[in-house]
């Protein structure tokens, strides 16, 4: 499983920007998917109650029956994992730090409500603990004299367990409120196991594609559900270190009502990682420079049958590709960069042949850069090479590294990397190899520092 791209066609433009599936809006229904954030988020959340009450909360008649509009929205799934030692779970959001009414702030972890709701705003926030409770919200901000608290519809029966939700109070002011405003959240998304396995809220470890991808592929909730036996757990720590020695980052929100596959296609995009199925486990690999040194040399003696080489087309050898993303310095819109360079097209007869890639889960415009020249460089590199071989074929492995040596085509020491293997009934491996990204091609624009 790898990132995929968009056909544009030749000549295709693109730049349309990713669609943001409504996150930036609150929607409003009782059949709502949850989503999930991971990493960094602006998000709007569903609606799950709406009404007006007097003064001191009662639904009913009064005098100021309608001066007081209570809001609740179901931001995104909060805590699973239940901490036996605390009675808390250890992978609720880590927080709200911001909420906004029509996309300007209104409160704020560090200040509190902005003076320009003050008297006219309460702010209530759960990070989606599996045992919280109404009485005791994670954050309480109130600026609203007189008010005694939630609706009396709104009981301690109403806890939202493992579901991060606010909860809203407005007094009526025609000129702050002239409508029911649209409110969104910065939310920091659930805390996740680092490459050790103990659950944390460091941002190093939230925002790390790999790191995510493993939490996201065990969740029983919203993912597939594998247990660690079923995960090759080395790999996973080994492109976690890859991901962060190369700055990749995923900052997001998984749409729970996305299918499993698109959604791990999206979280291996954000990290250049691929995911394998090998000796019964998943396998995560980062696409980075290979180490040639004592690849694996197919040749005479080891290639016993007839050859299948496709020298790709120029339909799939790209020499432009616009990229999308979500920019959290333009209030986290849609974004798009387009990489054209002038060698492709004046190898190409300067003829367009684009390629656009939705990165959703990215929000730096320098990793969607250096994602995007990575996979348009690759796409100059499209020899595929099929035979069958003895059975010594299969100390490879999907991903590795290895070498052609045979007159046949005139390569010596040609670099490929694995993209097949099948065991057949003699013994024999069918193998499909592809030509390998020279050093010094789009691979450089990700490679690690460490």
């Amino acid at each position: 499983v790898g990132a995929v791209f968009k056909d544009e066609g030749a000549g295709g433009g693109g730049g349309r920007g990713v669609a943001d599936a409504g996150l930036l809006v609150n929607k409003q229904g009782s059949n709502n998917a949850i989503d999930v954030v991971y990493g960094n988020r602006r998000i709007g959340g569903s609606r799950v109650y709406i009404n007006t009450t007097q003064q001191n909360g009662t639904v009913g008649d009064g005098t100021d029956q309608n001066q007081y509009l209570h809001l609740v929205i179901a931001l995104c799934q909060g805590g699973t994992i239940a901490d036996g030692a605390t009675g808390h779970d250890l992978d609720h959001i880590k927080g709200v730090t911001k909420v906004l009414l029509n996309n300007e702030e209104a409160w704020n972890s560090t200040d509190g409500i902005h003076a320009d709701y003050s008297g006219n705003l309460d702010v209530r926030l759960w990070y989606g603990k599996q045992d919280q409770t109404v009485a005791a919200p994670d954050v309480t901000a109130t600026s609203i004299s007189g008010t005694t608290g939630l609706s009396n519809e709104w009981t301690s029966n109403h806890r939202m367990r493992s579901v991060a939700y606010a909860y809203l109070i407005f007094k009526y002011d025609r000129e702050k409120f002239p409508g029911l405003p649209n409110v969104t959240f910065d939310v920091q998304g659930k805390g996740i196991r680092n490459a050790s396995g103990t659950y944390t809220y460091d941002d190093a470890t939230r925002q790390n594609p790999a790191l995510i991808l493993r939490d996201y592929l065990q969740s029983t909730r919203y993912g597939k559900g594998l247990s660690d036996s079923e995960l090759d757990i080395t790999s996973f720590s080994t492109a976690a270190t890859y991901c962060t020695n190369a700055s990749l980052e995923m900052n997001g929100a998984i749409l729970t009502g996305n299918s499993i596959f698109r959604n791990t296609q999206d979280i291996l995009a954000a990290g250049n990682l691929n995911l394998i199925y090998s000796g019964g486990k998943y396998t995560v690999k980062p696409q980075k420079k290979l180490d040639y040194s004592s690849a694996y040399n197919f040749n005479k003696s080891n290639i016993v049958g007839g050859w299948q080489i496709s020298l790709g087309s120029k339909k799939t050898r790209f020499n432009t590709v616009t990229v999308n993303f979500f920019n959290p310095d333009t209030d986290w819109q849609p974004d798009s960069v387009v990489i054209e360079p002038s060698s492709y097209l004046t190898a190409d007869n300067n003829t367009i042949n684009a390629k656009t890639m939705d990165l959703p889960f990215t929000s730096s415009k320098t990793d969607a850069e250096r994602l995007a020249r990575f996979y348009l460089d690759q796409s100059r590199y499209q020899t595929v090479i099929s035979f069958k071989a003895s059975h010594e074929a299969l100390r490879l492995d999907v991903g590795d590294p290895c070498t052609i040596t045979h007159d046949v085509t005139g390569y010596n020491l040609k670099q490929f990397r694995v993209t097949s293997l099948v065991l057949n009934d003699d013994t024999t491996v069918n193998v499909t190899l592809v030509e390998n990204m020279p050093d010094g091609a789009g691979n450089d624009y990700l490679e690690d520092n460490a």
